[in-house]
């Protein structure tokens, strides 16, 4: 269309039906002068106004709201001082397809695209754009989700290869649109977006398996995640373990979580209050919960790009690993030494894998003999420097079925008695922690 002469009009007709969401894509816009708009006017087919607005090169996308009725449409353009020349493309927006093969869009100067959600309220999905390229390369692509009312539900953007984005529950049962911006300056972009389905991990129930397989999407940089929510007790683990394609070899490997932590670019995030934050940032679990608590896994774009199946993931109940404090003896003199002894697990029927370091802070007034004499029966990693008023037990370490304990030399420098205490939660394992204080007092005479 060439509208070539000042306070002209032209006029597009198009055919609807009621409940059709669409979009004008306005291409080869050319307008004298170049900082000059038009607007337009968009009719109902029984004439009464429906929308409008202003076209222009950096906004050339019409995203039309649900049509409320069947019949034919006309849109009315308005040159005012300018001189313009177009081309339109009516579009039906489509539906995102959750777990299977992408939609692909190409977009030129000045448009964006909205596609759909069909949103149940308090289900859970996961957006991932991936294949992005932009010409030239201004910046991210904007992403905006809008809920059925049209407020904003969430804001993102998708950057490199793409990005997923874990979502909230959806707050409402109904059509959420997708509006997909590129960058000022962009003159080509071009992407891949579907959504992931999520799942509720019942606690203490079987694990959820999820599996993104199909070969392709490693090459168009997918970020396969793992959406998935509990609720209930709010001493809560997760176990998650993955399959990946190991950068050198094409066999598969399967690792458990510590393998993953293992891997920077994965990330894992919290929601409360509809509100993503990094939750850890090497997957350290397993993480007291609040009850209600959801949890995403999103893999980057960089070396863990490769990761293309997650899956078993379970919830369960924290369980308690029993913790004690001795001094053995219990009393000396001052200058004399005593050993302490910290016993994990004890009447434990499993075993248990330390998560967290453990460091456990002596009062002032006694420190780490010399000789520190370390020991006990755990398979563990302790260090406890002479002269210093920590004793740590490493990452890793194992606490053997029925319990174990590890145990260093300290020196007390003068009188009194010294009380020490191991906190409730110190004792952080993949089975469980010490849901109890543990306490012990070392009495030094004269």
């Amino acid at each position: 269309m060439g509208l070539y002469a000042t306070n002209k009009y032209g006029v597009v007709l198009f055919d609807g039906v009621a409940g059709a969401w669409m979009s004008l894509q306005v291409a080869n816009f050319t307008i004298t002068p170049s900082s000059s708009t038009i607007s337009y006017t968009i009719y109902k087919p029984d004439n009464t106004q429906f929308a409008a607005g202003t076209l222009a090169p950096a906004g050339l996308s019409i995203h039309l709201p649900v049509l409320p009725m069947d019949g034919t449409y006309a849109l009315l353009l308005r040159t005012g001082l300018a001189q313009v020349s177009l081309e339109a493309k009516l579009e039906t927006n489509r539906f995102l397809p959750t777990d299977a093969a992408p939609l692909d869009f190409a977009r030129v100067t000045g448009q964006s695209t909205r596609a759909l959600i069909a949103g149940v309220v308090n289900e859970q999905k996961a957006i991932m754009v991936a294949g992005l390229a932009i010409t030239p390369a201004t910046g991210p692509l904007d992403v905006y989700i809008l809920l059925p009312s049209g407020t904003m539900f969430r804001r993102t953007n998708a950057a490199g290869l793409g990005t997923t984005t874990p979502l909230a529950p959806f707050t409402a049962t109904g059509t959420y649109a997708v509006m997909l911006a590129p960058p000022a300056g962009a003159m080509q972009s071009s992407y891949k977006v579907a959504l992931l389905r999520g799942s509720i991990l019942g606690v203490d129930g079987p694990p959820a398996i999820g599996l993104w397989g199909r070969t392709e999407l490693h090459r168009d940089g997918w970020q396969p995640p793992a959406c998935l929510g509990w609720q209930g007790d709010s001493r809560l683990v997760a176990a998650l373990a993955a399959r990946f394609h190991s950068p050198l070899s094409l066999g598969r490997l399967a690792e458990r979580l510590t393998a993953i932590s293992r891997h920077p670019d994965i990330r894992f995030w919290a929601v409360t209050r509809h509100e993503w934050r990094p939750l850890v940032e090497r997957a350290e679990f397993p993480f007291a919960a609040p009850a209600g608590l959801t949890l995403g896994a999103a893999a980057g774009t960089g070396a863990a790009k490769n990761v293309h199946e997650v899956g078993r993931m379970r919830a369960r109940l924290h369980g308690d690993v029993p913790a004690a404090v001795r001094f053995d003896p219990p009393s000396t003199s001052a200058g004399g030494m005593s050993t302490l002894t910290l016993h994990f697990g004890v009447g434990n029927r499993s075993a248990a894998i330390l998560m967290r370091r453990l460091s456990f802070e002596l009062p002032q007034g006694v420190r780490v003999a010399d000789p520190a004499s370390l020991g006990g029966t755990c398979a563990a990693i302790v260090r406890a420097s002479p002269g210093s008023g920590t004793v740590t037990v490493e990452r890793g370490s194992l606490i053997r079925p029925g319990g174990c304990s590890v145990s260093a030399n300290v020196i007390a420098s003068g009188a009194g008695p010294f009380n020490v205490v191991l906190p409730a939660g110190s004792l952080l394992t993949d089975v469980g922690t010490n849901l109890a204080p543990a306490s012990a007092t070392l009495n030094v005479g004269r």
